[in-house]
């Protein structure tokens, strides 16, 4: 019998926080999931396997992979011989290639572990985002879509869905999902009923892995089409949504829809439906007067818009920390069973100014002026531990969460609406100029996020941008060219450094360029 040169390679990259319990829980246990169901799977069938793990750090800053080679003869057909197996993966010679995420398939992809004849990619599409992607000032997030793009060519076969939404819907592992995807190849060497009885005797969660493996197996003929799971959904929410979901359609162009979706359903879910109409109606002016290719500032526009009306308060925080979705979902991604007692701890470190934002303005207002007069700001910001699943802890932030009704009346919202209220209208005073300069405010827009102190500084640089560009380009002492550089250049600056020096020094160029051009 002519025996195969080589084993069967199976190259699985996991990353450090990312297991095998629901999405993510504990680091590369995952990987050693699906890696003990193949090995298990393999002995059971007769063949010679071998499996090494290769650790990386944890919390998504390193790669963790595992390494198997199965030889697809029988033990006992080989007449007391025994294959040789490598311990690691080598460039160019791996036969499967899975990923649990995607930017760890393209790691993998680009250090060549991917070859177009002979190597079958299996990954994930959805993201968990890397520290610098996080740490980024701005949109730090990587292009998917060069992952997306290049797969296909640097790989026989290119197998991509989102797996985290089949673990959302069936429960179980991403690791279950990617090995119903594999049994599904005609080349994979392990009988799927070999494959399903490691997963039944492993005693893991059993029915719900099952479960995530036919998903798996059933994902892998319709995952040729990659741009298929990043289409976005219809708003959801309560009745009435339906009614702006139609407005939607009608009003705004194809090229911003999903954009204003996703903001009317934020807003809607944020606050009430009468909010989500408010985000819409501010956005009407614009779309009346927006000249730009595809609608493109009315739909950066809307982007800020949605993510400046949804600001992070603590009714917000509470509100988002006692769903019952988020207890199912720690449930889930910490392999809980029905039985066991789950208790979550959750860290706060609230400052007066957002204590005094959810408070009725005029109150707020003096609770600040009082604050300051005493010199005792900074000992008001007092970090809380709170058992949101002790009674006690929950009946607090449900109390809190239930301030949401009250939140027009706040200084919080004050405060935010003006700001709002200011940026649209240099917005459409601008487009009666420049359509340029309309664009660069609308960017602007991205200064403003977070909490605390990271949110002060936000608008105290986008006030220095008001003052050294955006009035005198909306007051005409500046021309369409000159104001555009401006705002971009100080934007940018302001951006890439939260300590003002770069932005201190655009606003010097600035100006010495104004009086150079006197």
């Amino acid at each position: 019998m002519a025996l195969p040169e080589r084993p069967y390679t199976i190259f699985i990259c996991t990353m450090g926080g990312q297991g095998g319990g629901g999405v993510e829980s504990m680091a590369s246990l995952g990987g050693r999931l699906i890696t003990r169901w193949i090995v298990e799977a393999a002995h059971t069938a007769g063949f010679p396997v071998q499996s090494t793990l290769t650790p990386g750090t944890a919390q998504r800053t390193g790669l963790s992979y595992f390494y198997v080679e199965i030889y697809p003869i029988k033990t006992s057909e080989l007449g007391g011989r025994a294959p040789v197996f490598r311990l690691a993966p080598r460039p160019g010679d791996v036969d499967l290639l899975i990923a649990f995420e995607l930017v760890e398939a393209g790691r993998a992809l680009a250090a060549g572990y991917g070859t177009p004849d002979r190597t079958i990619l299996i990954g994930s599409t959805h993201r968990f985002y890397t520290i610098a992607e996080k740490a980024a000032a701005t949109d730090g997030r990587f292009d998917s879509n060069l992952i997306l793009a290049a797969a296909p060519k640097e790989t026989k076969q290119s197998i991509l869905f989102d797996m985290a939404a089949i673990v959302r819907v069936h429960g179980g592992s991403i690791s279950a999902v990617s090995l119903g995807a594999a049994t599904a190849l005609a080349e994979f060497p392990i009988p799927g009923g070999e494959v399903e009885r490691a997963i039944r005797q492993s005693g893991d969660d059993v029915a719900a892995n099952l479960a995530a493996y036919a998903a798996g197996r059933n994902a892998v003929s319709t995952a040729a089409d990659p741009a298929a799971e990043t289409k976005p959904e219809p708003p959801q929410g309560a009745a009435g949504i339906e009614d702006l979901v139609a407005r939607i359609e009608v009003t705004f162009a194809q090229s911003c829809r999903s954009i204003v979706r996703e903001g009317t359903r934020r807003c809607f879910d944020y606050q009430d439906a009468a909010y989500a109409v408010q985000y819409l109606n501010r956005l009407d002016p614009l779309v009346l007067k927006d000249r730009s290719a595809d609608g493109a500032l009315t739909r950066e526009t809307a982007r800020y818009l949605a993510l400046w009306m949804t600001y992070e308060d603590i009714v917000r925080v509470a509100d988002l920390k006692t769903r019952p979705e988020r207890l199912r979902r720690v449930r889930t991604e910490a392999r809980v069973d029905g039985g066991e007692i789950v208790r979550i701890t959750e860290f706060f470190k609230p400052g007066l100014a957002e204590w005094t934002a959810i408070l009725p303005a005029a109150v707020a207002r003096l609770a600040r002026r009082w604050a300051r007069a005493l010199g005792i700001e900074r000992r008001l910001s007092v970090g809380l531990h709170i058992r949101s699943t002790a009674p006690w802890g929950f009946v607090l932030l449900w109390t809190i969460r239930h301030l949401k009704r009250f939140r027009r009346r706040s200084l919080g919202f004050a405060e935010e609406s003006t700001a709002i209220e200011r940026w649209l209208a240099a917005i459409l005073l601008a487009m009666q100029k420049d359509p340029g300069i309309a664009f660069e405010i609308a960017e602007c827009g991205r200064l403003i996020k977070g909490y605390g102190e990271t949110r002060e500084r936000g608008y105290a640089n986008l006030e220095r941008i008001y003052r050294a560009a955006i009035t005198p380009a909306l007051g005409g002492d500046l021309g369409p060219l000159q104001a555009v550089a401006a705002i971009q250049k100080l934007r940018v600056a302001a951006l890439a450094d939260p300590d003002g020096d770069k932005l201190a020094k655009a606003e010097a160029d600035i100006r010495a360029h104004a009086i150079r051009s006197a």
